[in-house]
C-alpha cells in the first residue's frame, strides 16, 4: 500500500446520494419541527445542491489527475 493513496471512493451517481442523505436528513428535520412534507422538501433541495458539489468535486479532480 502506498502512502499518498487516498482511501476514499469516488460514488458513481453523486447526485443520487446526495438525494438519498437529503430526503434522510430532511425527514428527520421535518418530524421534529412537525411538517414532513417542508423537511422532505428541502431536504431534496439541498440533497441535489451537495451532489451537483460533490460531482463538480470529482469531475476537477479527475481532470487535475
Amino acid at each position: 500500500m502506498s502512502w499518498n493513496k487516498s482511501r476514499t471512493k469516488k460514488v458513481d451517481n453523486p447526485i443520487a446520494f446526495g438525494i438519498c442523505i437529503g430526503v434522510a436528513m430532511g425527514a428527520s428535520i421535518g418530524v421534529v419541527v412537525g411538517n414532513l412534507a417542508v423537511g422532505m422538501g428541502l431536504g431534496i433541495a439541498g440533497g441535489v445542491a451537495f451532489g451537483v458539489a460533490l460531482r463538480r468535486k470529482n469531475e476537477k479532480a479527475d481532470s487535475d489527475e
